[in-house]
């Protein structure tokens, strides 16, 4: 009977330890399902408020932006008044501009009409030819005749716009471009010269190309008289020297460094000539056209 008792206590000992365990376990669970509740709860806070922090912020910049964009509208209206205001005195310069040469133009016909009669000692050409005893006949566009020797013996001569002395140059307003057109080529035997404006020389073929007015004209280097192979070499470096200075200029840009010697040409008149760059642009304006 004790025996009995005895396995029947060990039974409810053992399933009440077993109640014990269970409710231990399961009040672990719920805590520790509560602490991670807890955590997730915490970190759903968070993600909300971080998203109501976004929300403001995208709802700011929204009303930034219709504040640009009117500010842009503003400016843009104001752009367009300053780009018309612009071109009113741009056009205004340009026919400033225009008046200024007129006006250039029309003193210096006058100061040449008023050079007839006008009477010089002497008078010697860098070519090194020299007259005494002058008197002014005409001052033209390509030169100037005039009286010159003893009176009663006197004997007309003219020269050309290549011959004039410097002082002559400044005082009939001859101007760079009028020397320029007026530079005589003379054959290195002196029987033919040609008038015209330096364009370009190639040293590798000898090629010396001048533009006459009408049409380009060729000459070979060694065919040309001492002095144009002088005044050339000359050019030749003077144009080295810029050209150094400038290619290291065009180096340093991205679209100038492909733009050298031997890629451009510029049209002047009915003729296409080689060009070189006097100077690295400061920016390139690029037009480029596409279909699809």
């Amino acid at each position: 009977m004790k025996r009995f008792f005895s396995v029947r206590y060990l039974v409810l000992v053992i399933a009440g330890l077993a109640i014990a365990y269970h409710f231990h376990i399961t009040r672990k669970r719920f805590v520790d399902g509560n602490a991670q509740l807890k955590t997730e709860l915490s970190d759903l806070k968070g993600e909300w408020i971080e998203l109501r922090l976004k929300e403001g912020a995208t709802a700011y910049a929204k009303q930034e932006l219709i504040k640009v964009n009117k500010e842009m509208d503003r400016l843009s209206d104001e752009a367009a008044q300053i780009r018309q205001s612009v071109s009113v005195e741009q056009l205004a310069i340009e026919s400033l501009e225009k008046r200024k040469k007129a006006l250039f133009f029309e003193y210096r016909e006058q100061v040449r009409r008023g050079a007839k009669g006008m009477r010089f000692d002497e008078m010697r050409t860098p070519q090194g030819k020299h007259y005494e005893n002058i008197e002014i006949i005409k001052v033209g566009p390509d030169g100037v005749s005039f009286w010159h020797g003893a009176a009663g013996s006197a004997s007309g001569s003219g020269i050309g716009l290549d011959e004039l002395p410097s002082e002559w140059v400044k005082r009939f307003m001859f101007t760079k471009e009028e020397l320029e057109w007026a530079r005589s080529w003379t054959s290195a035997d002196g029987t033919k010269t040609a008038y015209g404006k330096f364009k370009s020389y190639d040293e590798d073929t000898g090629i010396v190309t001048i533009d006459d007015g009408a049409s380009k004209l060729l000459f070979d280097i060694d065919k040309l008289s001492v002095a144009n192979r002088k005044w050339l070499e000359k050019q030749a470096l003077k144009g080295k020297a810029e050209a150094v200075a400038i290619f290291e200029e065009l180096d340093k840009q991205v679209i100038g460094s492909k733009i050298k010697k031997g890629v451009l040409s510029k049209l002047e008149g009915d003729h296409f000539f080689d060009f070189t760059m006097s100077n690295a642009p400061d920016y390139y304006v690029v037009y480029y056209s596409a279909s699809w």
